[in-house]
């Protein structure tokens, strides 16, 4: 059940570019991170990269990135691959972001990113942000903001 859950997800992103799983903590949002990035994406994404923003305080995206993927560049991510005559039909990256909640009142460029893909204007990259609902920080929050927007097509409760 949890892998036809995963394959869901995996399309549901591929689909509409980004989308917001919210969970109250300890309900293995983790853990379908991982089967996705695992078992599912690699005949669907080209790269999956998974980061976790639970220690970003203080940091910038940028800094968190070079500290999980030292030696990958991030603007290689976030900018479109170039086509080529060997591979012109790449297939898109996944970024799998973690405990999202911890970043949400952060000025990231990690959001405009995701804003970017939320609008179609990053063809060659797929998001999906985890983020607890019910933890202290959410719960000092007057509505279900994310720095994306996302809507009920694009949000999943588990």
């Amino acid at each position: 059940m949890r892998v036809e859950t995963a394959r869901k997800l995996c399309e549901l992103v591929d689909e509409l570019g980004a989308i917001l799983i919210r969970a109250p903590p300890g309900s293995a949002k983790t853990s379908l991170l991982q089967l996705v990035a695992q078992i599912i994406t690699p005949t669907i994404f080209e790269n999956v990269y998974y980061i976790s923003l639970a220690e970003v305080s203080g940091k910038t995206f940028e800094s968190l990135w070079a500290e999980w993927y030292p030696g990958i560049n991030l603007t290689g991510i976030r900018s479109p691959p170039k086509c080529t005559g060997t591979n012109p039909e790449r297939r898109p990256n996944l970024l799998l972001v973690d405990e999202g909640q911890a970043g949400i009142h952060m000025n990231l460029t990690l959001w405009g990113t995701l804003k970017s893909v939320m609008g179609g204007f990053k063809p060659h990259l797929r998001m999906i942000v985890v983020s607890a609902w019910g933890s202290e920080l959410a719960a000092t929050l007057k509505t279900a903001y994310t720095p994306g927007g996302f809507g009920r097509s694009s949000s999943v409760g588990l």
